[in-house]
């Protein structure tokens, strides 16, 4: 224990008057020790520092996680007077390679002696950002990254490889106040939840974006509109299910042209009350639409697919109904395309859900996932009635 407050101590002497290179104005600095520190984690350290300049911006806060052996730096909380915020990529000369704070890493900190609730990105809760710009060569966001964040908008490098970490807890929106985000990355996968509950109205991504879209990625937002990724290939393994579930202000979504492959997933558009129709190009191949929650008696998604082209080929999900035989199943109220369409003949030989028992909409109402697809096992009739789409030309 002796050898690591020794250690502890060398280092704050270092830091404070001669590690940094680029000779920032420190006027306090100090390392935080965790935990067990030298027997867990002994290549970890956590500084704070006030107001300090870096890269020519003047910063009033900032703590990090550096890692010593790989000298790396994971960006946790940063703070300014300005209207702009700018994460930079070095510290003293060491890549920033993460930002965001880490699971059970504290909910309140220390700041100008005041303890306070954590707020990573703003001095105070009144402050709103008119702009956070992420620095080139910064490779992921990690967990709680940006929640209850207010700013205008956030601009994520093409460094950037992933916002979470692929998993349920990748929260890094979540409840944040961020209207728009710009990625710049054409590989920058977005993990499942990560725009839970948040604020965000608008989402940029680079024309050849060909990155993955977790489940529930948009859950809840106030997204408004999305231009759909024109993927090149691996269309089913992109976007994965319920990405837009309950964006009740998303009204418009527009999909490429010379598509091979467009895959909506399961529950894709769930609860989107504003989203009436899907229109898809005359160049696209194929189009595969799984279920979706949607009877004429439970309009919980687009009631309508509108298809250009006549050689469109369309694929929706198997049903075995009342044990007799397998049904074509499109869950929307109708479908729209060109007379001599393969669209249209999909459509005289599909079948519509008329309506779902008071039973079956309380479940899917709770489990509005992958769980749903137990209702395509559902034989009884008197659960689920099917009835013939119902399908009319498009006009030229």
């Amino acid at each position: 224990m002796g050898k690591n407050i020794l250690r502890v101590f060398v280092i704050s002497s270092i830091l404070i008057f001669a590690y940094c290179i680029e000779k920032p104005l420190i006027v306090s600095a100090k390392i935080l020790v965790p935990p067990n520190y030298g027997e867990q984690d002994a290549g970890t350290e956590i500084i704070e520092k006030e107001n300090i300049d870096i890269d020519g911006y003047h910063y009033e806060y900032i703590k990090y996680c550096r890692d010593t052996k790989k000298k790396k730096i994971r960006i946790m909380s940063l703070k300014t007077k300005e209207d702009v915020l700018v994460i930079p990529a070095k510290i003293c000369g060491e890549p920033v390679v993460e930002v965001g704070m880490e699971l059970g890493e504290g909910s309140s900190t220390h700041f100008a002696g005041t303890l306070f609730t954590y707020n990573p990105w703003q001095l105070n809760e009144q402050q709103i950002l008119k702009k956070i710009v992420v620095s080139e060569g910064i490779q992921q966001i990690v967990c709680d990254g940006f929640t209850n964040t207010s700013a205008e908008y956030i601009q994520l490098p093409k460094s950037l490889k992933n916002i979470g970490e692929d998993s349920i807890h990748s929260l890094c929106f979540c409840d944040s106040k961020i209207s728009h985000v710009i990625i710049k990355g054409s590989k920058t996968n977005i993990s499942g939840y990560v725009f839970l509950d948040s604020g965000l109205k608008k989402i940029s991504l680079p024309k050849n974006y060909q990155g993955k879209i977790g489940s529930d990625a948009f859950e809840n937002s106030k997204l408004e509109e999305f231009k759909w990724p024109a993927y090149k290939s691996g269309a089913t393994t992109k976007v994965d299910s319920g990405v837009f579930k309950n964006c009740k202000n998303l009204k418009k979504v527009t999909f490429p042209k010379n598509q091979k492959h467009i895959y909506i997933p399961n529950s894709c558009f769930y609860g989107c009350k504003k989203l009436k129709k899907l229109t898809f190009p005359a160049s696209t191949k194929k189009v595969t639409y799984d279920w979706t929650p949607y009877a004429d008696n439970y309009k919980m998604g687009p009631g309508t697919l509108v298809f250009k082209g006549k050689k469109t080929a369309v694929a929706g999900v198997k049903y075995e109904y009342n044990k007799k035989r397998k049904w074509k199943v499109l869950t929307v109220g109708k479908i729209i395309a060109p007379k001599n369409s393969k669209a249209l003949a999909y459509a005289k030989k599909a079948k519509r859900v008329k309506w779902f028992a008071k039973r079956i909409k309380t479940d899917i109402k709770r489990y509005t996932g992958p769980e749903v697809n137990y209702v395509d096992e559902e034989y009884n009739p008197d659960y689920v009635k099917l009835a013939k789409m119902k399908y009319s030309i498009l006009k030229k």
